[in-house]
């Protein structure tokens, strides 16, 4: 007598093979296996997103830090309209963009909604959510 490593039953050896196909063992672990791996990964990418949204709030604030005491402290008179732009956040992608630099297809987001699959599914296309989106279109505020 074996034990199913998967489910734990215990079978005969030459049964073995026969009970993991007809009980699916092997496919419902290997199917576990890929959800948490995605899951994982998923966690993982929303960690380096969050990290590299601390990371440009940080740049964003010493940037405008230094553009204002350049524009107090020089006698070169203004800083040009390139330097003063806006950097805005888009509410459908949740980047960053620069208005004047927006176009038909700077933007990509799901149609949505999404679902808690795989850590995230749009139910429109089937990608996970930190894919590139379903969508195309303009950024929006």
């Amino acid at each position: 007598m074996v034990t199913c490593y998967i489910c734990g039953q215990r079978t005969r050896q030459q049964d073995l093979l026969s009970h993991q196909i007809r009980k699916r063992c092997l496919e419902s672990k290997l199917k576990h296996d890929v959800v948490c791996a995605v899951k994982c990964m998923a966690r993982k990418v929303r960690l380096h997103q969050n990290d590299l949204d601390l990371q440009h709030r940080h740049l964003m604030r010493h940037f405008g830090r230094s553009i204002t005491s350049l524009s107090d402290q020089s006698n070169r008179g203004p800083l040009t309209s390139t330097a003063k732009q806006e950097i805005i956040p888009c509410r459908k992608c949740n980047k960053f963009f620069k208005p004047n630099q927006n176009s038909p297809g700077a933007c990509r987001w799901h149609l949505g909604p999404i679902v808690n699959l795989f850590g995230g599914t749009c139910s429109s296309c089937g990608r996970l959510d930190y894919q590139n989106g379903c969508i195309v279109g303009c950024h929006e505020t």
